[in-house]
């Protein structure tokens, strides 16, 4: 196929997704060199076209780990080059960024020749790569499935464009929607007369927050000192379009020198550390954040989980947006994306009624990426995401291929009510052993088994990644939701059996999925009062594999209760 033909078919398809306000996703599937021809063309046709590669960094291309600071932007044509390796939360960022009318390009080998070797993105510890991209070929399948949403292109073929229904933008009489108009006369209201606060503007992605944020500081600016932060410039541009001129600072430089201001406006909060919003939360009387209801971007959901959760205790003020700005109402691509991607996870709230544990089963899942396996992953990555503040897209393709990760779930019934996911460390060789033991040598993903080495007598062992129940069962599922850890001179690599009966202690659940001689065992439910104390009463284990010692500082109350092996 020439590159003159993707230019007119792709100056068609613009012409009709302008008219219908609606996104395309396309697949340009074939070799590098092809692909590289194409994007060629595709630049001249589009010359701000957004490029996100780790290949072509002298093309203005922005790198994979960069692509946060795009956040907040738009473009209409923005393309993502997987020959590198295929990372889910780029995808989400990329997504993200496309405006109603534009297009999202992919870039890749067909699913059959992907190799696993060059994606960097399927390495996982010590090198070891799954013998399938089945995260891979799970996307590109749905993708196929929904054939109005995606096109593939291949050297051999130009799809036909679907007809697509016009769809109709969220109106804007006087610049701003009606519900950017509501939210900034609440916030106006809420900062008259206050002396201090704080306040977030929560909403999905293309909603409008950053230019809300930016109206907001042009209205304030003559009659309040403000300053505006964000992770980068970039990050806050269209706030800083609505508002030219005011002050910007970084998060850091804020702590450094601080200008002269009551009012600090950060838009993307989530993308900035926990550790630095906690210093500006003390630091500035009236703080006003925007963010992503997402779990994709800097701090992913911990965010939500973690920060807004300790602020809802001082008195959090939130508001909401939720008619989009960047796209249309029923915009396909944005549905789709959360659906291939499990984003749009089911609520899991509900009472806190304790069940009986008898009819609880833990069962030990094997190749959790198989297609046969998908209805049971999209019940466990919803789960993962209601309790788990650090779950992102990429883990979805972690749970799918790591081949060094344990997955339990804990079932009543037909329900998934419980999930431990481990990942299995140590089994060093001799020398290695050696060199850990006497603290020579840090090999990367084995913390736990560098803590656990001087102490155990052997360095094999599974690191709690995740520990999740389901909320309206957390009193009773904390004794199933379990994180194991062991070590144990003869304990298998991994378990044997495949269904395991609720236990009725810490330490026969050990010696249940370890075999024998367990060496130590933490496990809780995973709730924001119990963070804290679970992690005192593991470091407590950790100094000592076999019991726990009375004296350990500042944790022996946290420790005294639940920490013994058994």
């Amino acid at each position: 196929m020439p590159a003159n033909d993707i230019t007119r078919w792709m100056t068609g398809l613009l012409d009709e997704l302008e008219y219908s306000r609606q996104r395309q996703l396309v697949a340009l599937q074939g070799t590098a060199e092809w692909c590289d021809t194409r994007l060629a063309a595709l630049r001249e046709l589009q010359p701000a076209m957004l490029l996100i590669s780790n290949r072509h960094t002298g093309l203005e291309a922005v790198a994979f780990d960069n692509a946060a600071a795009c956040l907040g932007g738009e473009a209409r044509l923005v393309v993502l080059d997987l020959f590198d390796g295929f990372d889910p939360d780029v995808l989400c960022i990329a997504g993200g960024l496309v405006r109603a009318g534009g297009v999202l390009v992919l870039m890749s080998l067909p699913p059959a020749e992907w190799n696993t070797e060059l994606d960097r993105y399927a390495c996982w510890q010590d090198g070891r790569r799954s013998p399938r991209a089945y995260f891979v070929e799970y996307f590109f399948a749905e993708l196929r499935r929904q054939a109005d949403v995606g096109l593939l292109v291949t050297p051999r073929s130009l799809p036909p464009r679907p007809p697509l229904p016009p769809l109709q933008a969220t109106p804007r009489p006087d610049g701003c929607t009606a519900e950017q108009a509501r939210v900034l006369e609440q916030l106006q209201a809420w900062l008259c007369g206050r002396q201090r606060g704080i306040a977030l503007l929560g909403a999905a992605r293309g909603r409008g927050k950053s230019t809300c944020l930016g109206m907001l500081a042009e209205r304030l600016r003559n009659d309040w000192p403000l300053v505006v932060s964000a992770r980068s410039r970039q990050t806050a541009a269209v706030l800083l379009q609505q508002c030219p001129g005011v002050c910007f600072a970084a998060p850091d430089r804020l702590l450094r020198e601080p200008p002269a201001a009551r009012l600090l406006i950060i838009d993307e909060a989530a993308a900035i550390p926990l550790s630095l919003l906690r210093q500006l939360a003390r630091r500035y009387p009236l703080l006003v954040m925007a963010a992503t209801s997402g779990g994709y971007e800097g701090t992913g959901r911990g965010f939500m989980l973690r920060f807004v959760a300790e602020l809802d205790d001082r008195g959090l003020s939130r508001y909401s947006i939720f008619d989009p700005v960047r796209w249309c109402r029923g915009d396909r691509l944005e549905a789709w994306l959360d659906d291939c991607l499990m984003q749009g996870s089911e609520s899991l709230d509900g009472d806190a009624r304790p069940l009986p544990i008898s009819g609880c089963r833990l069962h030990l899942v094997e190749n959790p990426g198989a297609p046969r396996k998908r209805p049971l992953l999209r019940e466990i990555y919803s789960l993962l995401c209601s309790a788990h503040y650090r779950t992102r897209p990429s883990d979805l393709r972690m749970l799918m291929e790591n081949p060094d990760q344990l997955l339990i779930v804990a079932r009543l019934g037909t329900r998934v009510i419980g999930v431990a996911l481990l990942n299995i460390e140590g089994g060093f060789d001799a020398a290695l052993d050696e060199a850990v033991f006497f603290g020579r040598r840090r090999p990367r993903g084995h913390l736990l088994a560098q803590m656990l080495r001087p102490a155990a007598a052997d360095s094999r062992c599974g690191a709690a990644c995740a520990c999740s129940a389901s909320p309206w069962r957390r009193p009773t599922a904390a004794r199933v939701s379990a994180a194991a850890c062991w070590s144990a001179r003869g304990a298998p690599a991994r378990p044997s059996v495949s269904t395991i009966s609720a236990p009725a202690s810490p330490s026969m659940l050990a010696r249940r999925i370890s075999g024998a001689g367990a060496a130590s065992i933490w496990y809780t439910s995973v709730t924001q009062r119990a963070n804290r104390a679970a992690v005192n009463r593991w470091r407590c284990c950790v100094r000592s594999a076999r019991k726990c010692s009375p004296t350990c500082s500042g944790c022996a109350r946290a420790c005294s209760n639940s920490c013994r092996p058994g």
